[in-house]
């Protein structure tokens, strides 16, 4: 458990780098570059388990959760007017790359999570019409 927590939290701390600059250019750490096809084997063999802490993921699996919520995160901070820009579960976010991922494995994380931030964007902006 400690190696989890261990693991989400230097995604956590690594993937601030992540929102670049004004140029657009960033520099995307591991897992955000992983490939999708490496993901997929991942998230197929994430069994998760209720503690009496919360969800345990096995390490590679829980490396590339917390990279997305802390992509998840960084979004939050950033777009203006939406506490909660994406509202999914991280179960939610998980399934949802894995599903974006099957039909693009030579993708990276990235790519997939970029994918997720325009299709939710375009829910938001229809919702607020």
């Amino acid at each position: 458990m400690t190696r989890i927590f261990a693991a989400v939290l230097v995604a956590l701390v690594v993937s601030g780098p992540a929102w670049g600059n004004v140029s657009g250019s960033f520099t995307n750490y591991y897992p955000g570059y992983q490939k999708c096809s490496e993901y997929l084997g991942d998230y197929a063999t994430a069994e998760t388990k209720d503690t009496e802490t919360g969800i345990e993921y096995p390490f590679d699996a829980a490396l590339a959760l917390g990279w997305m919520m802390g992509y998840i995160s960084g979004v939050n901070e950033n777009v203006r007017g939406k506490k909660d820009f994406f509202r999914m579960q991280f179960s939610e976010v998980a399934a949802w790359v894995a599903s974006w991922c099957r039909d693009n494995p030579d993708k990276k994380i990235f790519n997939a999570m970029d994918a997720l931030y325009k299709s939710r964007n375009k829910i938001i902006i229809e919702d607020d019409d």
